[in-house]
């Protein structure tokens, strides 16, 4: 028995990580004794922190929650769910939490010394669950600034269990750290600090439209605050003066603690988010500002710390676009994003797509958008609003109109129906093709397509997920107009046109339904995205004369 117990071995594994502050890069501390784990992590300060592309998210509300892996959301959702009052009643600062994908993940390794060395395949999953946490520290640090208790050093803990004869470990428990930054005064400073954010939103709140709203806050905030050039450095204030001068608080108040670029930049998205104004903050190597998305549906950027210049409130990095000029350089060239997980990397991937120019105010709201992901950015946008308004498409339970995903046979069957008028009801419950289910949803529309012709198949399958190809498109659409076509063209790719679709397709061409790319090809066999299919639709009811109920 005492043989078994010498073999089984519980261990504690305490690694610092993240030092956070101002402007957060990934970085490895450790306690005494932590030279013995970093031989098995030896690479690990040249490892990025990866999450997944912004791409999906560009249009939304700009949380870098969005961006994140399975784990690292579980990770996010673990630390943002820790209370203060459970960070003050815990002796040591520290809570333990149970995120799924870290806790039980087994890990190989042996002990040494009081602590748990990864080895083989177990270095780089070890390494995987510190960029996840790393990642979920960060992203909620950009998210919730108001949550003060992550200021600082963020430390976690992991405690490993399993047998040395083995090498089969598993992690037992995982903690968070926190580092009293404020001397245990976080949650009374946020409770002020958020406050005060509510009182500035309310008053906001009262201004005609978004426009007036956003320049309300930017106004108040500004005249409220003076850059503190002595807090650009730790050197130059008291530590916690410094804390004070790159936090929420610092930007808020009229008082010691003077802001710099963050307690600005931190300050107005706290007060924006209050309002449901999607606010997102932005670094450049050594800078902090904000993303703001505005009633049209578009990203802008807003520069508070550069337009607060003293006694007079500037409006030069007001809501301009990328490309806006400002003196003689552009927004974009003066404020070149970097990737918030690594500072190293000159990435705008991370951060909403903002418009080209500033925001042009009309005086009131702009009508709103049908859907958040087709801003009036999107070259698709009036054919979206169209075709949407014409009743031929709808957007999803959530409301987005998945631009960029293609629209499939069944999917394409049921807006033609729609575009011609047809009365579905007739055909429900009709068997048409072998894998159409007579209970499936699209199922009238395909027996619709079949008896009219106009969408056969094979003659005895459907194909009612694939994707509709650009000639099948086409093929249907001329079939439905009566169009007339040719059987060759000046497409660079003619050749890749099925003989059966070369009539359809040059009909279609020719009737200015579809295009050809810049290069002069038609790429017959690719898919069609709802997008692009929007915007077919909206021209095959220009030809037809549709129009939504109450244009006419």
């Amino acid at each position: 028995m005492q043989a078994k117990k010498r073999r089984f071995l519980a261990l504690l594994l305490s690694v610092l990580l993240i030092a956070c502050q101002p402007v957060w890069a990934a970085a490895v501390e450790g306690p005494a004794a932590a030279e013995d784990v970093a031989e098995s992590f030896d690479t690990y300060e040249s490892v990025p922190i990866y999450v997944q592309s912004y791409e999906g998210t560009a249009n939304g509300t700009g949380s870098l929650y969005n961006t994140l892996t399975a784990r690292q959301k579980a990770a996010y959702n673990a630390l943002k769910n820790i209370s203060w009052s459970r960070i003050a009643s815990s002796g040591n600062h520290q809570v333990q939490v149970n995120v799924q994908g870290i806790n039980g993940t087994p890990i190989t390794g042996y002990s040494s010394g009081g602590y748990f060395h990864a080895s083989g395949s177990g270095v780089k999953t070890y390494q995987d669950i510190q960029n996840d946490v790393n990642a979920a520290i960060a992203a909620l640090r950009y998210d919730r600034p108001d949550m003060l208790w992550l200021d600082g050093t963020v430390s976690h803990y992991y405690s490993f269990i399993g047998y040395n004869s083995t090498g089969r470990y598993n992690i037992s428990s995982f903690s968070f750290g926190f580092p009293y930054t404020y001397g245990g005064q976080e949650n009374i400073l946020r409770e002020r600090l958020m406050a005060e954010a509510r009182s500035i939103a309310a008053a906001a709140g009262r201004e005609k439209d978004m426009y007036s709203k956003v320049k309300y806050v930017h106004d108040r905030l500004a005249e409220r605050s003076s850059y503190n050039y002595a807090a650009t450095e730790p050197s130059g204030v008291s530590e916690y003066e410094f804390r004070m001068a790159h936090n929420a608080y610092g930007g808020m108040f009229k008082d010691q603690y003077e802001p710099v670029c963050e307690g600005y930049a931190k300050a107005l998205k706290i007060v924006l988010n209050q309002m449901d104004i999607p606010c997102v903050l932005a670094v450049s190597d050594g800078h902090m500002w904000n993303n703001v998305k505005m009633d049209d549906g578009l990203w802008y950027n807003l520069d508070l710390t550069w337009d607060d210049s003293g006694d007079r409130i500037k409006y030069d990095y007001f809501l301009v676009g990328s490309g806006t000029k400002i003196g003689s350089e552009t927004f974009a060239s003066s404020h070149r994003e970097v990737d918030p997980f690594d500072n190293n990397r000159v990435s705008g991937a991370r951060y909403p797509k903002k418009n080209s120019v500033e925001y042009k105010y009309l005086g009131e709201d702009y009508p709103k958008t049908t859907y958040p992901d087709v801003p009036r950015s999107d070259y698709a946008y009036e054919y979206v609003e169209k075709v949407s308004k014409l009743g031929y498409f709808t957007g999803d339970n959530n409301g987005y109109f998945n631009p960029g995903k293609n629209i499939n046979r069944a999917e394409f069957a049921t807006v033609m129906a729609k575009a011609m008028g047809v009365d579905l009801t007739v055909y429900k419950g009709v068997y048409s093709f072998s894998d159409v289910g007579v209970t499936k949803w699209y199922a009238a529309a395909a027996c619709w397509a079949r008896e009219s012709g106009l969408m056969v198949g094979n003659g005895v399958r459907f194909r009612p997920e694939a994707p509709i190809s650009r000639q099948e498109m086409c093929s249907v659409l001329s079939r439905a107009l009566n169009l007339d076509g040719v059987q060759s063209g000046g497409f660079t790719d003619d050749r890749s046109i099925d003989g059966w679709a070369r009539e359809g397709v040059y009909a279609c061409y020719a009737a200015g339904l579809v295009t050809g790319s810049t290069s002069g090809s038609f790429n017959p066999k690719g898919s069609t995205s709802r997008r692009d299919a929007a915007v077919v639709f909206a021209r095959y009811a220009d030809r037809v004369g549709a129009v939504p109920s109450g244009e006419q």
